[in-house]
């Protein structure tokens, strides 16, 4: 049995559909009913499509014989009703139930007056008090005006740091820094500032023999030894040694290059780290912990670093 030329007087998911003469079958129609739900006929994009009304709110929407049958039935009409309601309850607006390009979100326009693009269901935490219906842009503005205050430009977000944010200083060096370390001003120029930062440092390979396992630690400090013995919390009784250091021109440059590395370890030979299950408390660190098979890389990264920052001379 054929389509008709003829349309339904009303839009699903924007369209209207087009009408298809056939029978519904009974258990269909019974399992319809049984879910809130009246066959109003078939049609829709294909043969399988069946017309329901919401017995509820009234909205049509179009199901799969099959899935009337055995499925729970999803009302978009009531779903968006839950959407307008939590969007009004922190003083949002529902803005569309199917932006472009992102089928199972809702754009909406929030208190500060900025739309963005969520899920539902975190909107609905939010309604509920569960979370924040944080802005995203507004955000961002807070975190530009925190850096203006000591001096500092916001570039943008740092990849793969979520916590960590790129500014520019007055002096125009370029640097990553904690949005928390901004938001007090606890930063100092790796460039022209005489802070912690600033000051020269040692990149570090550090070599842990704990009882169940020996361990390679690549790190950086201004003070290696002190690091070794005082800060990671490591037993008296555990045998450690300092297998390598090399000057750095500060702090900052340290840590980039530091992080660079560990990088390229995790990233090529994620094998070689040691997860922190696997040490606990024996040392006072979340990560940069490797296997021994990972020392003659570490080693060779360290001499790229050592090229790339050979030791001044005196002036």
């Amino acid at each position: 049995m054929p389509y008709t030329s003829a349309y339904y007087p009303f839009k699903i998911r924007g369209e209207y559909p087009q009408v298809y003469i056939g029978p519904t079958k009974p258990e269909v129609t019974a399992a319809a009913e049984r879910k809130g739900f009246t066959v109003l006929g078939r049609g829709g994009p294909n043969r399988q499509m069946v017309i329901l009304g919401c017995r509820t709110c009234g909205t049509p929407i179009h199901r799969r014989s099959r899935v009337i049958l055995f499925n729970n039935i999803d009302c978009e009409g009531c779903s968006n009703k839950k959407d307008e309601v939590a969007a009004a309850a922190i003083d949002g607006e529902l803005v569309s139930t199917r932006p472009i390009g992102h089928r199972h979100r809702r754009e909406w326009r929030l208190k500060c007056g900025h739309v963005v693009i969520r899920q539902r269901g975190n909107m609905r935490k939010a309604a509920r008090g569960d979370n924040e219906a944080g802005c995203e842009m507004c955000r961002e503005e807070r975190y530009a005006a925190e850096a203006r205050e000591f001096g500092w430009t916001l570039h943008g977000p740092v990849p793969n740091k979520p916590g960590y944010r790129r500014y520019k200083h007055t002096c125009g060096a370029v640097q990553d820094v904690s949005v928390g370390n901004m938001m007090w001003g606890d930063v100092a120029c790796h460039k022209c500032s005489k802070g912690a930062s600033a000051r020269p440092s040692f990149i570090y390979i550090f070599q842990i023999d704990l009882p169940q396992q020996t361990v390679i630690k690549l790190g950086y400090s201004r003070k290696p030894h002190k690091r070794l013995r005082h800060q990671l919390g490591i037993d008296l009784n555990v045998r450690t040694k300092v297998l390598r250091t090399i000057p750095m021109p500060s702090g900052f440059v340290a840590r980039v290059q530091e992080t660079e590395a560990h990088n390229t370890l995790s990233k090529d030979n994620p094998e070689w780290v040691v997860p922190k299950a696997a040490y606990g408390d024996q040392i006072n660190t979340e990560g940069e912990i490797y296997l021994p098979a990972a020392l003659a890389k570490i080693h060779e990264l360290v001499d790229e670093i050592a090229e790339r920052f050979p030791p001044r001379g005196p002036a």
